[in-house]
């Protein structure tokens, strides 16, 4: 499915950022009265609202993952994990960590992390310096530079950028 754009159809509010209580609607899904309930963020692809679980349901065969949140569309399956909450910042509990994602936008999003994070990961630059650094490359806000929140071309330009710096084309400011 491709993602929904304003105005489509399925999106009967005519409202992408419409959001709506948390309904588990699988045995395995969070009970509300067991977490503090943080809206549920709308399906890009098929419009559903997208139902918190824990990654014991998402993940099963990953115990390191079983207590973690997500926010994913039943009838899509596609999720993204959640904030444990940050009241300095201003982040609620269970608020997502970006956009929900199918299954190429996720290999995506991974194949972009696995060679973006190596670049400040390696103490060359902290990670804020790379984050700045890849959003003037990319031409955005700092603020919307978010792996979590790229789609498959953003993704492919991260790849590109930074097979770029491989290359010894530097675009990371040093200080």
């Amino acid at each position: 499915c491709a993602p929904m754009e304003r105005g489509d159809s399925h999106n009967v509010s005519g409202n992408p950022r419409r959001f709506a209580k948390v309904k588990p609607s699988t045995k395995n899904a969070l009970r509300t009265a067991k977490l503090p309930a943080a809206s549920a963020p709308f399906c890009p692809y098929c419009g559903d609202d997208a139902e918190l679980i824990t990654g014991e349901l998402l993940y099963p065969s990953r115990p390191d993952l079983a207590e973690k949140r997500f926010w994913r569309c039943s009838i899509c399956d596609a999720h993204v994990g959640t904030h444990a909450g940050n009241p300095q910042k201003g982040i609620a509990v269970n608020t997502p960590l970006g956009t929900l994602a199918n299954a190429e936008l996720r290999r995506a999003r991974s194949r972009a992390h696995a060679v973006f994070d190596p670049v400040w990961k390696s103490g060359t630059v902290t990670r804020s310096e790379a984050y700045a650094a890849l959003a003037t490359q990319l031409q955005i806000r700092i603020e919307d530079c978010h792996i979590a929140m790229f789609d498959e071309r953003r993704c492919a330009q991260v790849v590109a950028l930074v097979a770029d710096l491989k290359q010894g084309r530097s675009w990371v400011s040093v200080p």
